[in-house]
C-alpha cells in the first residue's frame, strides 16, 4: 500500500503531522524551485489586518511548509529574479548539454550517436529550465500582491511572522534560496536576519557562516562572490568540495558567480582540482578574458593542462597572428603560442630527449612550428625564428636543416628538400671555417651540439659573431674610424 493510501486512514491531524515530517527530507534546493503561488496568496489573505496578538496565534499553528511558502512570500522582488533563474539556468544546461553532445560526437559513428544523445540531454535541461522559470513567474505574480511597496503594512506582517518563526531550518532555508536569488534586494534583508538570529543563538552549521560572509560582504560594499572565492582558494580551492560543504546548488547563479571568480584568481592547485569546471566554462563560452589571462599568466608552459589547452584551442584557435584573440594581451597570447609550439615539439620528436631539450631551449624565439606537407619518411617539422627555419624529419634522429627563410621555399617541394643533403655543410664549417651554404646541417651527436647551439646564437643575435671573418670586418672598420 502506498505511502499516500496510509493517509487517508488517518486523522487530519496526523496526516498534516505525517506531510510535515515527510516535508524534512526534501532538500532545500529542491523547495526553492516549488510552484507555492496558491499557498502564497492562501497566506496573504489569512494574515491579511492580523495584529500582533493575532499574529502570534497563527505563527504558533504554522507548519513547516507554511513557514517555507512564508519566505516565498518575503522574496518579492527575488519572485521575478526566480524566473529569470529558472529560464536562465535551462539555458545554460541545454547550452552545455548541446556542446558536450557535439564535442562527444567528433570521434566517429559510435562518438556522433553519444554526442547525439549528450545534446538531447542539454535539451532536456533547458526544457527543465524553462518550467522553474514558469513557477518563478507564478510565485512572483503571487508574492507581488502581498509585499509590493503598496502592500508595505503587509509586508511587516509576514516579516513578524518569520520573526516569530525563526530556526535552525529557516537558516538552512534562508541559505538555499539566497544562492539562486542573490542579487535580489529582499533576498538581502532575509539573510541579515539569518545571520542575526544564527549568531544570536549560537549556530555553528555551514549555511550561518556563508549568511554572515554574505552580511558582512554587504555592509563592506564587497561582491560575495568575490569573497566565495577567496574562501575556496583559503579552504584548499576545490570548488565541488567548497559547494557540498556549504551545501549549494552548483547550478545556482551564486555557485556558478564563484566558479568564475575563483577560476580568475586560484593558482596551479586549483586549477588541477576544477579542472572539469575550467573546461565547462570554456566550452560554453562563459571564461572571460579575466580567467584566460590568469590561467596563462600564472601557470608555466610546463604546468598546463592539456585537456584544458585543447578545449581553448577548438573554441578560439591558435593565436598566430596579430590579430587573433583581441580581447586577450599580446603578452599572454604570446605566452599561449609558444606552449602551442612546445606541444608541437613534444609530439613531433617524442622520445629524442635531445632535439626536444635543444629545441624547447628557444622557446621564447620560436615565431612558429607546425608539419608541412609529407614524404616517404614523414612529415617535416619546420621550426621558424623569423629570419631563418630549421627544417627536421623523423627520418634523421641526429640531423636537423637549417636555411634562410627565402631559400626554404625555393628548396621545398612536394618530394621534400630538393637538394643533395650528404654534400651540405655542417655548423661545424660555419664555426671554424667561416663557410655558409644555402643549408646547413646541425648536428646533435655530442660536440655537434656545441657548433650546432653557437650557430643559433650567432644568428640570433644572443652571442657575438667571433669567427675570422667577422673579426676582419671588424678590424677594418675600426682601422677607417680611427684614420
Amino acid at each position: 500500500m502506498s505511502l499516500a493510501k496510509e493517509w487517508k486512514h488517518t486523522t487530519p491531524i496526523l496526516r498534516k503531522c505525517l506531510e510535515d515530517i515527510a516535508g524534512q527530507f526534501r532538500l532545500p534546493q529542491e523547495i526553492v524551485h516549488e510552484d507555492r503561488s496558491g499557498e502564497i496568496a492562501k497566506l496573504a489573505g489569512e494574515v491579511s489586518g492580523l495584529q500582533d496578538q493575532g499574529l502570534r496565534r497563527y505563527a504558533a499553528r504554522m507548519d513547516g511548509r507554511s513557514v517555507e511558502t512564508l519566505l516565498f512570500a518575503l522574496l518579492v522582488g527575488g519572485g521575478q529574479a526566480a524566473a529569470g533563474v529558472g529560464a536562465g539556468s535551462g539555458s545554460a544546461a541545454g547550452s552545455v548539454g548541446s556542446n558536450a553532445g557535439n564535442g562527444a560526437g567528433s570521434s566517429g559513428s559510435v562518438g556522433s550517436s553519444a554526442g547525439n544523445g549528450a545534446g538531447s540531454s542539454g535539451d532536456g535541461a533547458n526544457a527543465a529550465g524553462n518550467g522553474a522559470g514558469s513557477v518563478g513567474r507564478a510565485n512572483a505574480n503571487a508574492a507581488s500582491s502581498v509585499g509590493g511597496s503598496a502592500n508595505a503594512g503587509e509586508r511587516e506582517r509576514l516579516e513578524r511572522l518569520l520573526e516569530l518563526r525563526f530556526s535552525k531550518r529557516v537558516v538552512v532555508l534562508i541559505w538555499a534560496f539566497y544562492t539562486w536569488h542573490y542579487k535580489d534586494g529582499g533576498m538581502d534583508r532575509l539573510a541579515e536576519s539569518a545571520a542575526a538570529y544564527a549568531g544570536g543563538h549560537g549556530l555553528d552549521i555551514p549555511q550561518a557562516h556563508m549568511l554572515n560572509l554574505a552580511a558582512e560582504s554587504r555592509v563592506e560594499a564587497k561582491d560575495i562572490a568575490e569573497a566565495l572565492a577567496k574562501s575556496v582558494i583559503e579552504e584548499g580551492s576545490h570548488l565541488n568540495g567548497f559547494f557540498r560543504k556549504y551545501e549549494m546548488d552548483r547550478e545556482s547563479p551564486l555557485a556558478l558567480a564563484a566558479v568564475k571568480k575563483t577560476l580568475a584568481a586560484c593558482g596551479r592547485r586549483g586549477y588541477t582540482l576544477n579542472e572539469g569546471w575550467m573546461l565547462r566554462m570554456i566550452r560554453t563560452g562563459e571564461a572571460g578574458p579575466d580567467i584566460l589571462e590568469h590561467y596563462i599568466g600564472s601557470l608555466d608552459e610546463h604546468d598546463y593542462s592539456l585537456k584544458v589547452n585543447l578545449a581553448i584551442i577548438e573554441t578560439k584557435g591558435r593565436p598566430v597572428r596579430p590579430e587573433d584573440w583581441p580581447d586577450i594581451a599580446p603578452r599572454y597570447r604570446q605566452k599561449f603560442i609558444r606552449w602551442c609550439f612546445l606541444k608541437e615539439l613534444q609530439d613531433y620528436y617524442g622520445g629524442n630527449y635531445v632535439k626536444l631539450q635543444f629545441f624547447t631551449s628557444y622557446l621564447p624565439h620560436i615565431k612558429n612550428a607546425g608539419l608541412m606537407g609529407q614524404t616517404e619518411e614523414s612529415g617535416m617539422l619546420t621550426v621558424d625564428f623569423g629570419e631563418f627555419v630549421v627544417l627536421d624529419t623523423e627520418g634523421e634522429s641526429d640531423y636537423s636543416y637549417l636555411c634562410d627563410k627565402g631559400v626554404f621555399e625555393r628548396l621545398w617541394g612536394d618530394q621534400g628538400l630538393a637538394m643533395e643533403r650528404e654534400k651540405v655543410l655542417g655548423a661545424r664549417e660555419y664555426i671554424l671555417e667561416d663557410a655558409q651554404d644555402e643549408l646547413t646541417r646541425l648536428s646533435f651527436h655530442a660536440v655537434g651540439r656545441l657548433y650546432a647551439k653557437e650557430m643559433i646564437d650567432i644568428l640570433l643575435g644572443l652571442m657575438p659573431d667571433v669567427r675570422a671573418s667577422q673579426r676582419i670586418i671588424t678590424a677594418k672598420t675600426s682601422g677607417s674610424t680611427s684614420r
